[in-house]
């Protein structure tokens, strides 16, 4: 294979043949750790083009490039607010100077694009088209999507000026979406006076599932994705995608996205300040719908004791937490005991080494909501998040709610990130006349669970990772490879200072005392 992961011949970007698209391969990420999972996703380029030259350019090495061969658009490019902004912008210019393929390191390689490339001097592709269901599309009154993620092109294709023009008329939108990515190079290639020689993909062949589609975990199965993928030649995995930029570093409820799923397919999308408008009007029923939490614990008392806690701290009112206690150790109980009852069922049974679905059926058939919420013992959340699902739920008229992108923190480790978007089983929020029993399963009993209401119910989905925080303790369920898996598919991580600084920030607290935190329990106002 000749490749070049820290330079390019300068002889190979001269052969510059008409109708040609070079044999390159660009990739681009912040700096040269890529992240495991797609790992195997970038080797899958190599092993179905071994003779294709290839390039890794991180953000130093993006800089220069635009420095050294676009200096008249260097201000442009360091002043875009946001990183993704300067990433989908230089794959353009990567494409107008050098030729070749650019893709997404998200991107799994099915068989070598020669068919696709032969004979064609730009090609781009097309998102599928349950994609231009979401709200955003529809008040763009785009027909279509033309993605960005992966792009083939020969050198100095007249297409690309096209795009620079664009990009500097386009500089001061005010997201990546309309500056710089898909609905971008949408416009680009629909103003474009020469769009017929370009040679337009449909998504069965580079984008053959949709993001909730993936977010639902189908591709994990060998039968879904073989027929989704038969007559494909690459597949996105959607992990890295346009709709997972938001803020990390300060996440904020108010005017956090909100999603509208239907069969497991994204339909309609929002803000959550639009959605508590709707369903907050002057005169608001008194007595709100009752939500039954269910907390199965055993063994884990420093952890359900800060659970509880964070329960009695709720801003929904009407509420209550049933907790299924089968432990031998009685301190749990006396906490019950001992602070206010309200709101509280405590089943206390005998260990008899019943299944975690057993007890989950257990606690559903004891529950008196309409609503029932899955509370886990191990977990920590926001004061506000019982309000902010039942918002959401109600303002997208939905079965259920679940938390896009929870906090995913290893306190012993001092290690906390924003999980990639996907359906959190633990988040979930749903109508219990729509939930089914859970599978009598020690582990993974939630999942056939929530790929029912997928398939079966309207689904909300709430991204604000605030509400709640998903603890990586070493006694939990699933094993540690589990975890790591996540931590490398993270939208972003923290350690350090700035892992020290949001911590304290968010007032996080963990019962085992490690070097950033503390026993005490977080006040309310830690938390806002």
């Amino acid at each position: 294979m000749a490749t070049s992961h820290h330079g390019i011949s300068e002889s190979l970007w001269g052969c510059r043949i008409m109708n040609a698209i070079p044999p390159i391969m660009h990739q681009t990420w912040k700096n040269t750790h890529i992240p495991a999972e797609w790992q195997r996703y970038q080797a899958s380029w190599w092993q179905q083009h071994p003779q294709w030259t290839y390039r890794l350019w991180t953000d130093d090495d993006n800089r220069r490039f635009i420095h050294t061969h676009y200096a008249w658009f260097l201000p442009t490019y360091d002043a875009y607010p946001e990183a993704i902004m300067r990433v989908d912008a230089v794959r353009y210019f990567l494409l107008h100077h050098y030729g070749g393929v650019y893709v997404d390191l998200d991107f799994e390689c099915i068989q070598p694009l020669a068919p696709l490339l032969s004979h064609a001097a730009l090609v781009l592709g097309v998102e599928p088209p349950e994609h231009t269901d979401m709200t955003l599309v529809r008040e763009r009154a785009l027909d279509r999507i033309v993605c960005n993620a992966l792009m083939a092109s020969q050198p100095q294709h007249p297409f690309w000026e096209h795009v620079f023009t664009l990009l500097m008329q386009c500089r001061n939108e005010p997201g990546p979406l309309d500056a710089t990515g898909p609905f971008f190079l949408t416009r680009a290639y629909e103003s474009y006076a020469e769009k017929q020689q370009v040679r337009l993909l449909p998504s069965t062949l580079i984008y053959p599932v949709t993001k909730t589609e993936c977010w639902a975990g189908k591709l994990e199965s060998p039968g879904f994705r073989q027929q989704a993928t038969q007559h494909a030649y690459a597949l996105h995995h959607w992990s890295g995608s346009w709709y997972t930029q938001a803020s990390a570093t300060s996440p904020q409820t108010a005017g956090a996205p909100i999603y509208r799923l239907h069969q497991g397919r994204i339909v309609e999308s929002s803000h959550l300040d639009e959605g508590r408008a709707k369903i907050v009007p002057e005169q608001a029923p008194q007595e709100p719908p009752r939500i039954s939490c269910l907390m199965v614990t055993r063994g884990r008392y420093e952890l359900a004791r800060q659970a509880l806690q964070d329960f009695r701290q709720q801003t929904y009112p009407n509420r209550e937490l049933l907790i299924v206690d089968d432990d031998e150790d009685e301190r749990l109980a006396h906490d019950v005991e001992m602070g206010p009852t309200a709101g509280l069922v405590y089943l206390r049974l005998p260990p008899e080494n019943l299944t975690l679905g057993a007890l989950r059926n257990l606690a559903v058939a004891y529950a008196s909501g309409t609503y029932i919420c899955q509370w886990d013992d191990d977990d920590r959340y926001h004061p506000r998040r019982l309000e902010w699902q039942m918002a959401t739920l109600q303002a997208l008229h939905t079965d259920a709610c679940f938390v896009a992108r929870p906090l995913l923190w290893w306190p012993q480790q001092q290690r906390l990130a924003v999980s990639r978007p996907r359906i959190w089983e633990c988040s979930m929020v749903c109508s219990k006349a729509k939930l089914i029993p859970y599978p009598h399963a020690r582990k993974g009993e939630d999942t056939p669970v929530v790929a029912h209401l997928l398939g079966h119910c309207e689904v909300a989905l709430l991204d604000d990772p605030l509400l709640y925080t998903y603890i990586v303790h070493g006694r939990n369920t699933w094993e540690a490879t589990h975890f790591e898996r996540h931590w490398q598919l993270a939208t972003a991580q923290y350690t350090g200072k700035e892992y020290e600084r949001l911590v304290r920030e968010l007032g996080l607290t963990h019962p085992f005392g490690t070097q950033a935190t503390h026993h005490s329990p977080p006040s309310p106002t830690a938390w806002e």
